[in-house]
């Protein structure tokens, strides 16, 4: 995706599946995206998705196998994650 602030995400419900399109700032409706961490990881705050689609996550995932499609969305399977961690201590962050 390079660098992005913004992303617009995408919702496939039959596949279960959030893609990540590359947007401007002055997109309308696309997501903030996180600064890189010292890990390398990116957060979205994608709460307003979660609402609309009635998508339920009871934590912060990490998308274990994401790839690209042919038209360049990052594709993100919501039925291949693993709880995302914090800090040294390795818990999940749990809501």
């Amino acid at each position: 995706l390079g660098e992005p602030e913004k992303s617009l995400l995408l919702y496939d419900r039959l596949n279960n599946t959030i893609g990540l399109h590359p947007a401007s700032c002055s997109t309308r409706d696309a997501f903030q995206i996180s600064r890189k961490s010292d890990r390398g990881g990116r957060v979205i705050y994608a709460l307003r998705l979660m609402q609309e689609f009635g998508i339920k996550l009871t934590h912060s995932v990490r998308f274990m196998h994401p790839e690209f499609d042919e038209d360049g969305i990052l594709m993100l399977d919501l039925n291949d994650t693993r709880p995302a961690t914090k800090g040294q201590n390795g818990l999940a962050r749990v809501r």
